[in-house]
């Protein structure tokens, strides 16, 4: 399954691509969360900083192409951060206070249906929204900031490997996808995006229900002007 879901991906962006009448490259950041009923407080959350990086393309839709679609292919990163969690011992006795950091690294597709319209001689606006899925390539986990010097229990210190089978988390994300970009001369674009995590990322909903945030900008440079 984890190769079927990997290569369907891989094959549909082939086919945008072939499509294309543009060609380019996003790269950027953004800022992450998580929402849904098994999160913890807000109060104790942070966004994590992310980073992103694709490739696009531009597919023109009707005869003055007032509208298109942007299929996108690429690696971004999504978790979050929380503070001033309560550790306890195997005995279940509070002995300390920590931060904890999650991060998963997606290989995602994007693809949006965007309105166009040109806003000068040199440049245009495409805003629109559609659906992405996205496969967790890997993930990172760990501990920080320990309020106690003396905390030697491997589970938490340092970093380590999301194990996505024995932790019930599911490899499989998708979405709504909201975009708004502007290009300018032909080559140069800025852009903001916000994930909209549909799918929940526990395997069994009775270990609760979470879903993925991201809000991002983005620059990039187109290689085919037209």
């Amino acid at each position: 399954m984890k190769k079927i879901i990997f290569s369907s991906i891989l094959l549909v962006f082939v086919s945008f691509l072939a499509a294309g009448q543009q060609f380019g490259v996003m790269l950027g950041g953004g800022l992450s969360k998580k929402t849904g009923t098994s999160d913890i407080s807000n109060d104790i959350t942070d966004p994590l900083f992310t980073l992103n990086g694709y490739l696009f393309t531009n597919i023109g839709i009707g005869k003055k192409h007032s509208a298109a679609l942007l299929p996108s292919l690429g690696y971004t990163s999504k978790g979050i951060v929380y503070h001033d969690l309560y550790l306890m011992d195997i005995l279940g006795n509070i002995f300390t206070k920590s931060d904890y950091k999650s991060r998963i690294s997606y290989l995602q597709l994007d693809i949006p249906l965007c309105y166009q319209f040109s806003f000068s001689n040199k440049g245009k606006m495409f805003v629109g929204g559609g659906p992405y899925m996205a496969y967790a390539l890997s993930g990172k986990a760990g501990y920080f900031n320990n309020s106690a010097s003396d905390v030697n229990d491997d589970r938490f210190s340092g970093t380590t490997s999301i194990d996505f089978k024995n932790e019930n988390l599911s490899r499989f994300d998708a979405g709504l996808v909201l975009q708004a970009y502007a290009i300018f001369s032909g080559r140069y674009c800025v852009g903001l995006k916000w994930d909209i995590g549909l799918a929940n990322l526990y395997k069994k909903k009775v270990f609760g229900d979470t879903h993925n945030r991201m809000f991002g900008l983005n620059v990039g440079y187109i290689f085919n002007k037209k």
